[in-house]
């Protein structure tokens, strides 16, 4: 066959030629039939903007439901850092991107920079990835000038978002806790756990609950989001609307907080802890006020503070390195929940409980306070133990043990049940403190609780052998049950636990949860019926009992403590309403290499056949002696309530509003 055959050129130019057509209509095919949903997808997110829109968060409320935070909605231009030219890269296109959008911002009243943009953008703490708010509260036209040019400014975007408000500025700021931007980590997580559905609706740059009630009941709290789908045209230009669905309000929280009576908490301990910094820097406290007869969170004070205010729209590094300094005053904590300290002579109610369970001691027992106890079985030179500066009290009863807080009388009971261990148990004393809540986590529904510490001998064994340079000695002795007795050694406790624990000795012997919510409504209007979505219960978490006849003494003791004509506290107490009578327990907690921790705590008022409505709590930092600076603080906080006319009203948050002040 030659090659130079007509017929045979013919055929292989008519067999490319058809390949050539069969390929063309193949892919024609895939391109109009098998992905023409894709192109139809592609086509319309060509045309059409997408607006992501927050739902407002829900209210959050005192009992009196006064607002404590509240939302309002505003338009907000934020910026994607993945697609705004960077300033190492391209740093001509990032300066034409935000001069222009500058440009578009700029107005009389509120003048926009490139320097003020380039600041949000390098204040962006939260996540790296996650969209930079850059200006908020803009208007109308500002938002559609912004979009009209969003193809000449790459990474800028519009969204409608709600901004919170913290009318009381920094008033609760430990327990309201703060919002900010959701993490990329966040996202991931909620990816994850949900399987990909994401029922909350998050998109990057949402806001989301990060500490305190906010992220407690971040549920609760936020809505559903809405969306605003505009359509534009090839230039990137508005013409029209699509639809729009617009965001659902989240639910309004009702909480057992009091307004007043946090903001009289606040002032009191702060009035007390300015002084005590001016001499020792970073030294702090708190202050906790329950109702001991359900466990709600009446007021809950921790000193140094912040104000939630600034954590919106992102905070400045300067102002977050500051807060999160390990060796500065540590305003993020909540001493209230994660600060531990020894109770001192705060604990001797317990153990006098613990003295009359195990049968070592009786009400009317009497011993002769020498001011120097000497523990039995014991030699050496660590055998003596002393009252305060060696004061000798006399004879001291139960009753009178506490009202004059002799240490010898208790030194005396922890001395007694170790020696008696063989029929009480190693750890007679240890089970009364963990009865009460000590040494465990109370179960209050806010995060970054800490348990506290109950020692013991396996403890102390325990802690021997895994570091026996800081413990040398791993063998429980009297002396441990002795210093325990009096709320010192290892003994630690959180001011939330200790007020918890004088709560259930208040009650009668119940020990509850703890807790910040009381119900969870549909957005309240002025005036109208509340529609509960959902109520919270007193959570019972445990029961101590304690017969009439063991807790009367131990009552009548601290009821001395505040009018008695001996009682440590009684100085502090002296101007507060007669008809309100308080049961009280000073405290000075030992902290080595410190000065002492002024201890206080308290219920009233003691009246017969009525339960006492509160019980405090406070613990203040190197502030020295119990009765010389937190029993004041409790005494007036306990006036107060008792009398509205010592209680200083917290301004209204209407009130905050009309003035225009977040701060």
């Amino acid at each position: 066959m030659s090659s130079d055959n007509p017929g045979l050129r013919l055929s292989v130019v008519g067999i490319v030629a058809f390949s050539l057509f069969a390929a063309l209509f193949v892919r024609m095919y895939t391109l109009q039939v098998v992905q023409r949903s894709d192109y139809e997808q592609v086509a319309s997110d060509n045309r059409l903007r997408v607006v992501h829109e927050q739902a407002p968060r829900g209210r959050i409320l005192d009992r009196n439901q006064n607002v404590l935070v509240d939302s309002h909605e505003v338009l907000q231009v934020i910026a994607d850092v993945r697609t705004l030219p960077t300033a190492e890269g391209e740093p001509e296109e990032r300066a034409a991107v935000l001069g222009l959008l500058a440009a578009q911002l700029t107005s009389e009243v509120a003048p926009v920079t490139v320097a003020s943009l380039e600041e949000s953008l390098a204040d962006n703490l939260i996540d790296p990835f996650a969209p930079v708010p850059l200006v908020t509260d803009i208007s109308d036209e500002q938002m559609v000038a912004v979009m009209e040019r969003q193809a000449d400014m790459p990474g800028i975007s519009v969204r409608r978002t709600t901004v919170r408000q913290y009318p009381y500025g920094s008033l609760g700021a430990h327990v309201l806790g703060y919002v900010g931007s959701i993490s990329q980590e966040k996202l991931d997580q909620i990816d994850e756990e949900t399987g990909g559905e994401n029922p909350g609706g998050y998109e990057p740059g949402d806001e989301i609950g990060r500490t305190g009630v906010e992220a407690a009941y971040e549920e609760e709290l936020r809505g559903d989001p809405g969306e605003l789908v505009l359509e534009v045209d090839a230039r990137g230009n508005v013409v029209g609307t699509v639809s729009h669905r617009l965001p659902v309000p989240g639910h309004d929280l009702i909480t057992t907080l009091d307004v007043n009576i946090q903001a009289l908490a606040e002032s009191e301990l702060a009035s007390r802890m300015d002084i005590v910094d001016n001499t020792y820097e970073n030294a702090g406290g708190s202050v906790v006020v329950l109702d001991p007869n359900s466990g709600g969170v009446v007021a809950m004070a921790s000193y140094p503070t912040f104000n939630p205010n600034d954590f919106l729209n992102g905070i400045s590094q300067e102002q977050y390195a500051l807060l999160t300094d390990p060796y500065g005053p540590k305003a993020l904590l909540n001493r209230a929940l994660a600060g531990e300290y020894a109770p001192g002579s705060t604990f001797k109610p317990f153990t006098a409980v613990a003295a009359l369970e195990n049968g070592v001691r009786t009400p009317v027992d009497a011993v002769n306070d020498t001011g120097e106890y000497s523990a039995q079985n014991c030699e050496g030179d660590t055998c003596t133990f002393a009252n305060s500066e060696s004061e000798p009290h006399g004879v001291v009863d139960m009753r009178r043990s506490l009202e004059v807080s002799s240490n010898y009388y208790y030194y005396e009971i922890g001395d007694v049940l170790w020696l008696r261990r063989d029929e009480v148990g190693e750890e007679a004393l240890q089970d009364t403190a963990r009865s009460f809540g000590f040494g465990s986590d109370t179960g209050i529904e806010l995060g970054e609780e800490r348990g506290g510490v109950v020692p013991t001998p396996e403890r102390k064994a325990r802690n021997h052998e895994e570091n026996p340079d800081a413990f040398p000695y791993g063998d429980w002795l009297s002396g441990d049950n002795i210093n325990l007795a009096i709320g010192q050694g290892e003994l630690l406790s959180t001011p939330l636990q200790l007020a918890n624990a004088y709560g259930a000795l208040a009650n009668g012997g119940t020990v509850w949860r703890p807790h910040l919510a009381q119900m969870v409504v549909e957005p309240i209007d002025t005036g109208a019926q509340l529609r509960v979505i959902e109520r919270f219960e007193p959570e019972e978490a445990g029961r101590h009992e304690l017969p009439p006849e063991e807790r009367q003494p131990i009552i009548d003791g601290l009821v001395g403590v505040t009018r008695g004509a001996e009682g440590t506290a009684t100085r502090a107490f002296e101007d507060n309403p007669p008809a309100w009578p308080v049961a009280g327990k000073t405290g000075t907690a030992q902290v080595v290499g410190k000065q002492n921790t002024s201890v206080f705590a308290a219920f009233g008022p003691v009246v017969p056949e009525q339960p006492p409505q509160y019980v405090a709590a406070a613990f203040l930092e190197q502030a020295g002696y119990g009765g010389d600076v937190a029993a004041p603080l409790i005494a007036r906080i306990f006036a107060g309530i008792a009398d509205p006319a010592q209680m200083p009203m917290a301004p209204r948050a209407a009130d905050v509003f009309a003035d225009g002040s977040t701060g």
